[in-house]
C-alpha cells in the first residue's frame, strides 16, 4: 500500500484532534518533489 497525502488526509489527520495541519507541496527539491504536513497544538507541534 502505497502512503501519500491523501492517505494522510484520510487515516491520520482524523486522529490529530485539537491540531492545526497544514500540507504543503513543493515541484522541486533537492530530492525531486516533497509532501510536507505540519502539525501545531498549543501543547505540541512538529513537521
Amino acid at each position: 500500500m502505497d502512503k501519500d497525502i491523501y492517505w494522510f488526509k484520510a487515516s491520520v489527520a482524523p486522529l490529530l484532534q485539537g491540531y492545526d495541519i497544514e500540507c504543503r507541496y513543493y515541484e522541486e527539491g533537492d530530492f525531486g518533489s516533497l509532501n510536507q504536513v505540519l502539525f501545531n497544538s498549543t501543547l505540541k507541534g512538529g513537521d
